[in-house]
């Protein structure tokens, strides 16, 4: 891949098309579950997302609320080229009224992380990155309301209720690295709305402070 190319590439944020390397130690529980896994808001319409497995892996999506009737669906696999196994101790869903839901979870298998906004009007971007840095994660901190997902170069931070965000660049050249071995780069993270903290793997700390 030539030089231009590999600018090119970094200008994308890392989306939700990778292959997984199982090798990992699992984060959560990797036990076959076929329930649904529902999530639901207190808001009067009601909006919820729910996660449908079929053979072990989640395979679709469907989020909606009780003032539409646009119920509103996608196959994972449309969205996520690997096979994901859920746990309810790795999955998580923050709803901003009847707008979007953040819906984050870490694969049980490769550990690796994901984040999906999921709009409910069909106007809107779904927006989906599969190299999240969720808490589900024990050497990943990052205080509720946040999500983190990171590129070769960049770490975003953004608040799920404002999307408000924060750049914070990790390297002035490409990090080499494999999301599905993400400690391979990352030690650790701690992420609050007033500082971003960065332990690369054999490197010195990152810090910067950031305001959300």
């Amino acid at each position: 891949m030539n030089y231009l190319m590999s600018l090119a590439l970094l200008s994308i944020l890392i989306g939700c098309n990778s292959s997984a390397d199982n090798s990992l130690k699992p984060i959560c529980d990797t036990t076959c579950m076929l329930d649904t896994v529902v999530f639901r808001s207190h808001h009067i319409m009601e909006p919820y997302v729910k996660i449908i497995s079929k053979d072990c892996n989640a395979t679709s999506i469907f989020w909606s609320h009780t003032n539409t009737t646009n119920h509103r669906r996608i196959e994972t696999k449309d969205y996520i080229k690997n096979s994901i196994r859920i746990n309810t101790k790795a999955t998580n869903a923050f709803f901003k009224d009847t707008n979007y839901v953040w819906l984050t979870f870490n694969d049980c298998i490769s550990s690796r992380g994901y984040a999906l906004k999921l709009p409910y009007n069909k106007k809107d971007d779904l927006l989906c990155y599969s190299s999240a840095l969720n808490s589900f994660d024990p050497k990943f901190s990052v205080e509720p309301g946040l999500i983190c997902y990171s590129n070769y170069r960049y770490l975003y931070v953004e608040d799920v209720a404002t999307g408000k965000a924060a750049k914070f660049e990790l390297s002035i050249t490409p990090l080499d690295i494999n999301f599905n071995k993400i400690h391979d780069t990352f030690d650790s993270v701690h992420i609050t709305r007033n500082r971003i903290f960065v332990q690369l793997k054999d490197k010195a700390p990152l810090e910067t402070s950031i305001s959300l």
